[in-house]
């Protein structure tokens, strides 16, 4: 199948049917997401996210299929915690509108802040009730569809400025009725964030996402990651045998309610897991009234606020600015899509994580011209000793014999030893 290429160059052709491509969010390896306005000719207009699958995609019948099939299945989820899928389309090139997320994912929450338990159950709790609507999806007979989302991980965890969270990314789901159907030995989704039984290529149900999920609670709650290796064959191993530390080893006065929701969530057998998102909801749900603080939706709102403040007012003026008529060639930052999800672009993450290595280098540098000036003053104080040593009459004479260099009882020692500890924030740093 051909599909005429889009040449997002000069201002003429942001047209993109009846959207105007705005800016580009972010590419992964099956398609390209922009920011997009639609605009009636009654005046409603509404900030869209159009996801776009590449070019050279096109003609191939899998990816193709995974993307209507992502489509077909993310548009019958009805319900707050998912977005929505507006519009898919094959002109001028096959495309699926969805809601644009006017936020930050849950990895950009948890680079910068450190949400309270209570908030972290929230968000977890939200993204349960949006995957236990996924995981309940029924075809028009009232045939349970089977899904599974497969990659559920705080990159697709976006959360709104207004503390509205939503799971994102249905891509690699499984469910009846699927065009694409996984070839055996594939595996699919974040090595980091997945079930053991998923890891093993076996038959996967919702249990699987449940897992998934508290691996995120686990991560977001206690800082630490909890499968994470150096390479993928690592990341399998301790996803299949590594020991799970309790968190309440890792986090001093970690609430033992939320700990035994978490440690059931992560049981590597799916018998002694959860039976269903909606039921850790529950629990998740009870820890926070167990807690005995009140928490409003717009206490997450407040946090979102005051974490990013600074790049929402920035995220504004961009795309203020990139309504202007113009060329798209070069990407307007509006921040990374590091999965490909329905929105929630981050403002300069890519300019901020940059800055952050810069400041690094700095410090590297500096700290090492430091230990230069120390080592060059502690020779030149040695010299000095040295000389100080000598007789001033003696001082440009023939050099001495041994035996008057011979040390004296009272001489002064003429060893230094110098101890420097450097030590780095993160440790690998």
């Amino acid at each position: 199948m051909n599909v005429p290429a889009l040449n997002i160059l000069p201002s003429e052709q942001q047209r993109f049917g009846r959207y105007k491509l705005l800016c580009k969010l972010g590419s992964g390896g099956m398609a390209t997401l922009y920011l997009a306005r639609f605009a009636s000719d009654e005046g409603f207009e509404k900030h869209v996210a159009i996801k776009r699958i590449h070019d050279h995609l096109s003609e191939e019948e899998e990816f193709l299929q995974m993307f209507v099939d992502e489509a077909r299945l993310a548009a019958q989820i009805s319900h707050p915690h998912v977005a929505q899928v507006i519009e898919f389309g094959a002109q001028p090139a096959h495309f699926i509108a969805m809601e644009y997320v006017d936020g930050e994912s849950l990895t950009a929450l948890i680079r910068r802040a450190q949400p309270p338990l209570v908030v972290c159950a929230r968000i977890v709790s939200q993204a349960a009730a949006g995957l236990h609507a996924a995981h309940e999806l029924r075809s028009r007979d009232g045939e349970l569809l089977g899904v599974v989302h497969r990659d559920v991980s705080p990159h697709n965890i976006l959360i709104s400025y207004e503390g509205v969270v939503k799971v994102v990314d249905f891509g690699v789901a499984r469910a009846r009725g699927n065009l694409h159907t996984t070839t055996v030995g594939t595996v699919k989704g974040k090595f980091a964030y997945m079930s053991p039984e998923q890891a093993r290529m076996e038959p996967v149900d919702r249990r699987s996402d449940i897992f998934a999920l508290g691996i995120v609670l686990y991560e977001i709650s206690t800082r630490y990651r909890l499968f994470k290796a150096p390479n993928e064959a690592a990341t399998v191993a301790k996803v299949l045998h590594a020991d799970i530390v309790p968190p309440s080893a890792l986090v001093e006065g970690y609430p033992k309610t939320l700990e035994r929701i978490v440690l059931k969530a992560l049981a590597r057998d799916p018998e002694e897991r959860y039976e269903s998102a909606e039921e850790m909801q529950a629990a998740l749900e009870a820890f926070i009234v167990e807690q005995g603080s009140a928490l409003l939706p717009s206490a997450l709102a407040a946090l979102m606020r005051q974490t990013f403040g600074e790049r929402i007012e920035e995220k504004r003026a961009l795309m203020q600015s990139a309504e202007v008529p113009g060329d798209l060639s070069d990407e307007v930052d509006l921040g990374s899509s590091p999965s490909l999800t329905m929105g929630g672009a981050t403002v300069s993450v890519a300019q901020h994580e940059a800055a952050q290595r810069r400041r690094r280098r700095r410090f590297l540098l500096g700290a090492v011209a430091t230990l230069a000036i120390v080592a060059i003053g502690g020779l030149g104080a040695l010299l000095f000793d040295l000389l100080a040593e000598v007789p001033e009459g003696t001082r440009g004479a023939p050099a001495p014999s041994p035996a008057a260099l011979a040390p004296k009882p009272a001489a002064v020692a003429l060893s230094r030893e110098v101890t420097i500890e450097i030590r780095a924030t993160p440790a690998l740093a």
